[in-house]
């Protein structure tokens, strides 16, 4: 009753501690609403093969945790490294891998105060609060507050997810796939009863036959009239539940159903090719997927070190420089022998199981600086080259 119809592109997760029907055992929790403009913008087969095993996407992630005027309040940022295996482990198996870009902590009691009766459209919209243009960024609620419902919002596709609320029974949702429910949204992922459950969109057939073009429109997902918490921990597959006199068996475990959240643990070859597709064309997701070489731009000293930024523990890197007395190891520890002066770039190849994955290159001055004016305080000694202008 309190939940807020949304414009496109936006979805909610929420949950609903009331009791009043015995059927509602579990709390509800999100509503979709239908994207056809990132649809119709999507290739054609959105439930194209997976790409080959190399074909790896990097997705940053940037966590703002929420706490009142006196940071009194709030997850602990130590969550950070439990939030990214979380999604690791859900998206990995679909070659989509999380780079960790940092977190900042708000200390805003109004932000603070905000519980899932408020957070709608406008709110949501509000939230950019230390907005990072590269990454999704994923707002911390506390998860101990006493509200009525909790959960999580997101934009699909888009780049903003906010998750948290909570009460005795169903806090931390920050450490569940509820996460990964809502990143999914993120990356154009609709909920496997789309369609089903009122709102825009056409159910799909029980046995799948229009699983393509209907319900959450990937052909691999079981038909799912809404399973709603109605499973209470049965993770079975199938799990057999009735909706208008019809038997269903949707699959509890799709991080993308309403099952109860200790069952959300996966997503089909299906759903991952519709992320990985959405990766590939929507313009809203590429400026998330990039990854940097990190270390110095101008080097004074005799080595510098240079990492890529976040990888996952799976993948290695090759370090080559266009410059034959400039070396550059394994760990990424730049050295140089003679005179060097002047500019060389630093590739990183990354390599999961044996294959390139992408190659990032950066460019950067060993030893002093040309500059067309001399200046005070010179960057690496109290000497400086110059040319004339």
């Amino acid at each position: 009753g309190k939940l807020i119809a949304l414009a496109i592109g936006l979805n909610i997760l929420y949950f609903s501690t009331a009791f009043s029907q015995a059927t509602n055992k579990y709390p509800q929790f999100c509503e979709p609403i239908n994207d056809e403009i990132a649809t119709t913008q999507l290739k054609s087969d959105t439930n194209k093969a997976a790409a080959n095993y190399c074909g790896k996407y990097y997705v940053n992630v940037f966590f703002h945790f929420i706490r009142d005027n006196n940071g009194a309040t709030g997850e602990p940022v130590s969550n950070v490294n439990q939030y990214m295996t979380i999604l690791n482990n859900a998206f990995n198996a679909h070659n989509i891998f999380f780079a960790n870009k940092g977190f900042d902590q708000i200390n805003n009691s109004t932000l603070a105060a905000i519980d899932y009766d408020h957070m709608n459209r406008p709110n949501l919209d509000a939230l950019n609060h230390g907005w990072k243009s590269n990454a999704i960024n994923i707002y911390i609620f506390r998860s101990d507050k006493n509200s009525n419902i909790s959960g999580g919002i997101a934009y699909r596709p888009g780049t903003k997810v906010a998750i948290g609320g909570g009460d005795f029974w169903v806090s931390n949702y920050d450490l569940s796939n509820v996460l990964s429910h809502e990143v999914g949204h993120a990356l154009n992922l609709y909920h496997t009863h789309n369609g089903t459950d009122g709102g825009a969109g056409c159910a799909e057939n029980p046995n799948g036959s229009n699983g393509a073009t209907c319900g959450d429109l990937v052909a691999d997902t079981p038909a799912d009239p809404k399973i709603n918490g109605l499973n209470w921990g049965d993770c079975t597959n199938p799990y057999t539940t009735t909706y208008n006199n019809i038997i269903y068996n949707p699959d509890p475990r799709n991080i993308m159903s309403y099952a109860t959240k200790n069952c959300l643990s996966l997503f089909t070859p299906g759903q991952g090719a519709r992320m990985q597709n959405a990766l590939e064309t929507l313009s809203i997701l590429q400026p998330i997927q990039e990854l940097s070489i990190s270390g110095p731009s101008l080097v004074c000293a005799s080595s510098a070190n240079y990492s890529l930024t976040s990888i996952s523990s799976s993948s290695s890197i090759s370090w080559t420089t266009n410059h034959s007395s400039v070396y550059i190891n394994s760990l990424g520890e730049l050295t140089y022998s003679g005179s060097v002066n002047g500019s060389v770039e630093i590739t990183a190849t990354l390599i999961t199981a044996g294959c390139i994955q992408k190659i990032y290159k950066k460019k950067i001055w060993i030893g002093l600086p040309y500059v067309d004016i001399l200046v005070p305080d010179p960057f690496c000694t109290n000497q400086m080259n110059t040319i004339s202008a």
